[in-house]
């Protein structure tokens, strides 16, 4: 998918998932997101968390043409994540979710 310079993509998933949906972008994530997810208290923010990166991922794949798993980020100095992999990616991206809606600025 192709994004022109000056444009933003604004997606938005729903965080009420299945059991099964859930288990499936598990091997989405990084080892990193899988230790965070489980540092959560709540179980509720841990599925949150879960689907929110699994979602992102899937979401960049489609503008970097590579496998959801594939890709790797890197935090600045405030903390914002950036691609480190696919190394030659100019996206940028940021976001958020609150109660059951997440939203992903491309």
């Amino acid at each position: 998918m192709q994004l022109k310079a000056d444009t933003i993509h604004i997606w938005q998933a729903s965080l009420r998932l299945t059991e099964d949906e859930i288990s499936a972008m598990l091997p989405l994530l990084s080892i990193a997101e899988k230790e965070q997810a489980d540092r959560f208290r709540f179980p509720a923010h841990r599925l949150h968390y879960i689907i929110s990166h699994a979602r992102l991922r899937q979401i960049i794949s489609m503008y970097a043409d590579v496998a959801p798993n594939i890709i790797e980020f890197g935090r600045e100095e405030h903390n914002k994540p950036f691609l480190t992999k696919p190394s030659n990616s100019a996206l940028h991206f940021n976001l958020s979710h609150s109660l059951e809606l997440a939203i992903c600025a491309i």
